[in-house]
């Protein structure tokens, strides 16, 4: 059986990534740059 303290601590993590919604938001506006880039490149490319 997991004791209380534990479940709590192995759950603290999750809890305090809720509570910053920057860093995800920071992920997706660099993944939104990558295919903006890419975009440009395949618009750039002759072969497209």
């Amino acid at each position: 059986m997991i004791s209380a303290p534990i479940a709590q601590a192995l759950d603290f993590p999750s809890q305090r990534q809720a509570q910053r919604p920057a860093r995800p938001s920071a992920w997706l506006a660099r993944i939104g740059q990558r295919m903006q880039r890419r975009r440009q490149a395949d618009a750039v490319c002759p072969v497209h």
